[in-house]
C-alpha cells in the first residue's frame, strides 16, 4: 500500500505520487468521518438545555483558546460586556461550536496573530463574536460557507475542512433558536463569526 511504498527506495516522481496518494487517502478518511458526523448531528443529536453560569462558561472557553493559541504564539483577548449571570443552553454543544470556530481562527492566523472573543447582550439576545487577524472570508464564503460541503478559498481551507465545521455549527445554533453570521473584522482584518442566542 502507499504507506509501505513510503518505506522503499523511490525516485523523486514516485515519491511525489506516493505522497499525493497518502494525502488523498487522508482527505477521503476525513470526508467519510465528516459524513458520519453530519448524519449523527442531524438525526441523533438532541439538544439538552440547562442553566449554565455564563462567567464560568466563558472562562472555560478562554482557557481552551489560550492553550491552543500558544504553539503559534497568538494573542487571545476577550471583551466581556453586559452579560447575564445564567443562560439556558446545551453547554457541551455550544462549547463545541465556539471551540471549532476558535480552532479555525488558530489554523488561519499567521504566527504572532490575534484572536478576539467579545460577549455582549441586550434585552433579547446574547452575542458571542470571534474575530481573528487571518486572511478573512471572501464574499462567496460570507454567503455560503455554512452550507454543507462548501469549499471556498483554499487559503482558508488548507486543512480540507469541507465546510463541515461551520455547517454543523449552524445546525447546533438553529437547535438553540439562534443563528450564525459570517463577515470580516474591521478591527483585526480577518474573519468575524457572530453567534446569536435568544435570552
Amino acid at each position: 500500500n502507499s504507506e509501505l511504498l513510503g518505506e522503499t527506495d523511490l525516485n523523486v516522481e514516485q515519491s511525489k505520487f506516493n505522497n499525493g496518494s497518502l494525502n488523498e487517502i487522508k482527505n477521503m478518511e476525513f470526508y467519510i468521518k465528516s459524513l458520519i458526523e453530519i448524519t449523527r448531528s442531524e438525526k441523533e443529536a438532541v439538544i439538552e438545555k440547562k442553566q449554565v453560569n455564563l462567567v464560568e462558561f466563558i472562562d472555560d472557553i478562554k482557557n481552551s483558546a489560550n492553550f491552543i493559541s500558544k504553539n503559534k504564539k497568538l494573542t487571545f483577548k476577550s471583551k466581556i460586556k453586559n452579560i447575564p449571570e445564567i443562560i439556558f443552553v446545551d453547554e457541551v454543544a455550544l462549547k463545541r461550536v465556539i471551540n471549532n470556530i476558535i480552532s479555525n481562527s488558530v489554523d488561519y492566523c499567521m504566527h504572532n496573530g490575534e484572536i478576539l472573543l467579545t460577549v455582549d447582550s441586550d434585552d433579547k439576545n446574547i452575542q458571542l463574536i470571534i474575530e481573528d487577524s487571518g486572511k478573512g472570508f471572501t464574499k462567496e464564503e460570507v454567503r455560503f460557507a455554512t452550507n454543507q460541503f462548501f469549499q471556498g478559498d483554499k487559503s482558508r481551507n488548507s486543512k480540507n475542512h469541507y465546510g463541515m465545521g461551520l455547517y454543523i455549527s449552524k445546525k447546533i445554533m438553529e437547535k438553540h433558536n439562534g443563528n450564525i453570521t459570517l463577515d470580516n473584522s474591521r478591527e483585526l482584518g480577518g474573519a468575524r463569526v457572530i453567534l446569536s442566542l435568544p435570552m
